[in-house]
């Protein structure tokens, strides 16, 4: 008889008023310009450089994709596994690459 598939979250829930466990909020995952992570990036002076490694890093993105698929099972304890999966595909397709690369390199006034 085969083992039924539980997620880890519902077989272990923490109660952060119990545990003291405190989670920051993630990534939105989105390319808009007024997302807080693209505005950290940018105020951190990383903008263009983050743009650059989107844009060139084809392989690379690739490969972060492909690592995030597989090490979904340990991440999901952080991270939602739709956050994952969406940011897996947002590094698989290039016009979403590019879309977040122009946020990250267009500075907000």
């Amino acid at each position: 008889m085969p083992a039924a598939s539980v997620n880890i979250s519902t077989a272990l829930p923490l109660d952060p008023a119990i545990c003291g466990i405190y989670n920051p909020p993630v990534l939105s995952l989105t390319s808009d310009p007024q997302d807080p992570l693209i505005t950290r990036i940018q105020h951190w002076g990383l903008g263009n450089l983050a743009a650059a490694l989107l844009e060139h890093g084809g392989a690379f993105a690739h490969l972060v994709a492909q690592s995030l698929y597989v090490a979904e099972p340990l991440l999901a304890a952080w991270l939602s596994e739709s956050s994952l999966r969406a940011f897996a595909g947002m590094m698989e397709d290039p016009s979403q690459r590019q879309a977040l690369a122009d946020a990250l390199r267009d500075p907000q006034p």
